[in-house]
């Protein structure tokens, strides 16, 4: 799963990986293979939107370090990941830094379409299994090393 392969990774081994998911099961599969594909960088959930950008708001006002990776899901109750995306894009102080991707169920081509219009750099569907997680996170952690 050679998603980066066109994207300038920083190569800080500090900066955290974030991910913002509704399904707490989701999250916690993804932060195994997380764990066991040996990457350095710390790994935060967040189960809303809101609650995601309240934590970087936070970092953008004690100048902390910016975020390595967002990983955003598209279908959560309340705030959507595109309106997730939307503000974090918004944020001036993760300009260009942060890089965002949208990851989702849905291959519609306007999703898609549309998250590149918003700002991301990549869009990832949801992989079946978790052995497709481990070589993303095996393949991310090849390019910061």
């Amino acid at each position: 799963m050679k998603l980066l392969d066109d994207i300038k990774l920083p190569t800080s081994k500090s900066a955290p990986i974030l991910q913002v998911d509704d399904d707490s099961i989701h999250l916690k599969i993804v932060k195994h293979f997380h764990h066991k594909s040996g990457i350095s960088n710390p790994y935060l959930t967040f189960l809303s939107g809101d609650e995601l950008i309240v934590y970087l708001k936070k970092i953008c006002e004690d100048n902390g370090e910016a975020p390595l990776l967002i990983l955003i899901d598209i279908n959560m109750p309340g705030r959507n990941g595109f309106e997730v995306l939307k503000s974090i894009r918004e944020l001036n102080c993760f300009r260009p830094e942060a890089l965002c991707g949208m990851l989702s169920s849905s291959e519609f081509d306007e999703d898609i379409e549309k998250s590149k219009r918003l700002g991301a750099d990549f869009y990832l569907t949801k992989p079946d299994n978790g052995g497709d997680y481990l070589d993303f996170f095996i393949d991310l952690a090849s390019r910061i090393n």
